[in-house]
């Protein structure tokens, strides 16, 4: 009976060592899984800092040319006027007078090399309206006349009311007013 029950435990045993073998087998097939999975996260990881390394350097590119793009945009926006009357614009080097026959007839005309630090600068894009405060008024630069109107009575011409400010601006980005 002893000698049954021992074989008995035998046969268990090499089932047993047979479960366990293939326990281990498979607990062996795992591990090698695990270090498969762990370099390719480990990969995928040294990827994704390369992708982020590239994307700070794409960011900066970026920044630094909607700053570029900023900057001219607000270049090119930019304008300048200057209103005065006749003696003070002269005065200024703005304007001179020439032509005409013994003092008359005289026309006043922009100088070629005008003084462009008296100018008043302004953005094109916000600026709409430029302040008069005159009787009469000259614009002595070229700007097409549809593109703005004089506001303001005979007596009082108020403003200057620019309509179409790319067409004003087209010609020049500069804009002489003589208020006399």
């Amino acid at each position: 009976e002893n000698k049954g029950k021992i074989a008995n435990l035998r046969g268990k045993l090499k089932k047993g060592d047979l479960k366990i073998g293939e326990l281990e087998k498979m607990i062996e097939n795992l591990l090698t899984k695990i270090n498969d999975q762990e370099q390719t996260i480990a990969s995928l990881r040294d990827e994704l800092t390369q992708y982020d390394i590239a994307m700070d350097e794409l960011t900066a590119t970026l920044n630094e040319t909607v700053a570029e793009v900023e900057i001219r945009d607000a270049e090119l926006n930019k304008a300048f006027y200057v209103i005065g009357s006749t003696k003070e614009l002269k005065e200024n080097g703005i304007i001179t007078k020439e032509g005409g026959f013994i003092g008359l007839g005289k026309m006043i005309k922009l100088k070629d090399d005008f003084n462009k630090d008296y100018f008043t600068q302004m953005d094109i894009t916000k600026s709409k309206e430029i302040m008069l405060g005159g009787k009469k008024v000259q614009i002595l630069t070229t700007h097409p006349p549809a593109s703005y109107k004089i506001i303001g009575t005979d007596s009082n011409k108020e403003k200057i009311e620019i309509i179409d400010a790319e067409d004003f601006w087209s010609i020049s980005k500069y804009l002489v007013v003589v208020l006399d």
